[in-house]
């Protein structure tokens, strides 16, 4: 058992140093340059990455900024939305879809007058000074939401449980948490209004 065990210890080694050697030999070659087209190992990896990446880029900032309007799957129906004039546009659906990252961007800073739609980006003093407004939101952040409207179509139940956990709660909802304990309130004298 044990040499079983060691000869496998070996061999992963061994397959370890060779791919090394492979991957050291390629790169000498060929260099680190985005000139040269990937090869099909090289984009497998690439788009593995990146649609891995996607989900979780903007997924906890649109569970907490955008979903109580738009809902976590997009679709706008929420309490909120649903009292909205005009309603809030399903975000999976080709009319917001075929908008460009550019046009998403402007909509997601700057808002949409007459709509629900409040705008994110801070004032020009603002964003001068620091890198995000008041509420948190920077420009990188509505960049991260651009990639992850773009990834609606495509999202799973399990990233909408985990969205669920990065909702904003109200009030009663948070009482209903476990462990959660009332916020303590100085022991005093009554409040008076008026003159003593």
């Amino acid at each position: 058992m044990l040499m079983r065990l060691l000869r496998a210890l070996v061999l992963l080694v061994l397959a370890l140093v060779v791919a090394g050697a492979v991957t050291i030999w390629y790169i000498q070659r060929n260099g680190f340059s985005a000139r040269a087209k990937p090869g099909p190992i090289e984009t497998a990896v690439a788009l593995r990455l990146r649609s891995f990446t996607i989900p979780s880029a903007g997924m906890e900032h649109f569970a907490d900024h955008c979903a109580v309007c738009h809902a976590n799957d997009g679709s706008g129906s929420t309490e909120i939305g649903g009292g909205l004039y005009p309603k809030p546009p399903d975000l999976k659906q080709e009319r917001t879809q075929s908008l460009t990252d550019g046009e998403l961007f402007h909509i997601i800073q700057n808002g949409v007058r007459f709509t629900g739609m409040p705008a994110f980006a801070g004032d020009d003093e603002e964003k001068d000074e620091k890198p995000a407004d008041k509420e948190g939101h920077g420009e990188q952040d509505s960049w991260r939401l651009v990639l992850f409207v773009r990834h609606l179509p495509k999202i799973t139940p399990a990233e909408l449980t985990a969205m669920k956990k990065l909702n904003p709660k109200a009030p009663d909802e948070m009482a209903e948490q476990p462990g959660h304990a009332e916020p303590k309130r100085p022991a005093g004298p009554a409040h008076k209004h008026g003159r003593s």
